[in-house]
């Protein structure tokens, strides 16, 4: 399984960033998107 590093996908109406991470094993692939922490 593979995680590529979280790229900017957006901001949040206060300036947030909005990351998007990609997630790759056995053939499969999830994109998953983050707001804040």
């Amino acid at each position: 399984m593979t995680m590529k590093d979280g790229e900017v996908f957006g901001t949040t109406q206060a300036g947030e960033p909005i990351r998007r991470f990609t997630i790759r094993g056995g053939g499969l692939t999830a994109n998953i998107i983050g707001l804040g922490a």
